[in-house]
């Protein structure tokens, strides 16, 4: 029977995201102020259990991964697995994605949100104004 690895920072070939700041030097010239907010995926290389002396109790994983920089520039780091993410930290809100979801889980039909009474011959509500 095969272990199951679920968190892919620990398996090579798989994918963990880093914040740029993390990964480069250069990531205040190529991100400018968003060098901080910006995760950029790496494909990993390599893992490894660093420990003070060979008997220590206790270590820290330290992932080696691939990341690519633009279109040419690709940067090879070692970072610490507490400084990185599984997946996707900011994952992209497609709106348009979602209402054809929404769609399919309605049965194909959109509902509206309007205001506008169900029934034609029924009257809105009206609030009414309270005196104090």
């Amino acid at each position: 029977m095969a272990s199951v690895v679920s968190d892919t920072r620990k398996v090579v070939g798989g994918e963990c995201w880093a914040l740029a700041k993390h990964v480069t030097h250069d990531a205040k010239r190529l991100f400018g102020s968003a060098c901080g907010d910006t995760w950029i995926k790496g494909l990993v290389q390599a893992v490894e259990l660093r420990k003070k002396t060979p008997d220590a109790k206790r270590g820290t994983n330290y992932i080696k991964a691939l990341y690519k920089l633009g279109s040419t520039k690709a940067v090879e780091q070692w970072i610490c697995m507490q400084s990185l993410k599984a997946s996707n930290p900011n994952p992209s809100v497609d709106p348009i994605g979602a209402i054809v979801e929404s769609r399919e889980q309605a049965g194909g039909r959109l509902e509206s949100s309007s205001s506008e009474p169900t029934n034609p011959e029924q009257e809105p509500e009206t609030p009414k104004a309270t005196s104090h």
